[in-house]
């Protein structure tokens, strides 16, 4: 099982790593740290199960690359991607926010789990709203992966 987790939080993304390597130690994983990293991952050599961040930077941030622009959406872009290519691979989202865009286009992390449930249902396993002073959203990505495994999506 090739796991990826595309986060830019470099905190987020060892509590992710570790939280896999004690529930499934069995699984490969590898990250990938923005939109554009994470995007060419998963279409360049398609993975088995991707844990995706919401905002992320356009670019991987470097001493050189300041990121460009931060996609408030960008997680939403990539299962965007992912569906025009017909791949489904399953996806939870896990993110920090509770809300989400501009004023224009925001929506709430409820809001943003319903949509993303309707137009990727093949895919989509749902969010998990990570708090890095709080133990639960490792109960709910565990109880969520569970439930994949359960019903043989990975």
């Amino acid at each position: 099982m090739l796991a990826l987790i595309i986060e830019d939080d470099q905190n987020k993304r060892k509590q992710l790593c570790r939280f896999l390597d004690e529930y499934y130690s069995q699984w490969q994983v590898e990250v990938a740290e923005s939109y554009h990293s994470g995007l060419r991952r998963v279409l360049d050599n398609p993975v088995d199960f991707v844990l995706l961040d919401m905002t992320m930077p356009t670019f991987d941030i470097s001493a050189d690359e300041p990121g460009g622009e931060l996609k408030g959406y960008g997680g939403w872009e990539i299962l965007e991607e992912m569906d025009r290519r017909s791949m489904c691979i399953p996806v939870i989202v896990i993110t920090q926010f509770d809300r989400f865009g501009d004023q224009e286009n925001a929506l709430t992390l409820h809001e943003l789990d319903a949509r993303l449930n309707r137009d990727y249902p093949e895919m989509y396993y749902g969010a998990v709203f990570y708090n890095s002073a709080r133990e639960g959203w490792k109960t709910d990505l565990h109880r969520r992966i569970q439930s994949l495994l359960s019903r043989g999506g990975l």
